[in-house]
């Protein structure tokens, strides 16, 4: 199976760190809520990412043209490529890694958590997020304690060791 990518260029002011304002933010968000209500809701496989650029998936052929004749109405400016192996240069999968070994799943995975961002308010998306987490490692039979050590492992992954530790005593 493969998607096509949609690519949303040059629409928010990436900053020189890779950071956007968070008026650009909301500015993408309101992009990708109102394209799917008016059309990727329709497509059971879509999904998307913030990169910062705005990078969307759509498995249909109806909601791809409808989205693209959508963009090409507002001027908002999109590179389009195969998914999940582009060209080089563009947001894709390695040949031989996790989810293209996986991909039906992983494309399932990253239906529903776009659809969860894009439906659920803070309160629930959080609620949404530790139950995807402890369904996650549960059938691994960790316990509590082993999954906390799992998020900080991967806390301090994203984040480095220093700005975990300054986060955590923040917490405090």
């Amino acid at each position: 199976m493969s998607m096509k990518t949609l690519h949303i260029k040059n629409y928010m002011n990436v900053l020189p760190d890779g950071a956007v304002t968070i008026e650009d933010a909301q500015k993408s968000q309101d992009l990708i809520k109102d394209l799917y209500d008016k059309f990727l809701k329709d497509d059971p496989k879509f999904h998307f990412f913030f990169e910062p650029e705005l990078i969307i998936r759509i498995s249909s052929t109806d909601c791809l043209c409808k989205v693209k004749s959508y963009l090409n109405q507002n001027d908002i400016e999109f590179v389009e490529y195969d998914y999940p192996f582009p060209l080089d240069g563009k947001y894709g999968e390695t040949e031989n890694g996790i989810v293209a070994r996986n991909f039906d799943l992983f494309v399932t995975i990253f239906h529903t958590n776009a659809i969860s961002a894009l439906t659920m308010d803070e309160e629930d998306f959080f609620d949404y997020i530790e139950r995807v987490i402890h369904t996650a490692f549960n059938p691994r039979f960790m316990s509590h304690e082993q999954e906390g050590a799992s998020l900080l492992r991967l806390a301090e992954l994203k984040l480095g060791s220093d700005e975990l530790k300054e986060i955590l005593s923040r917490m405090r």
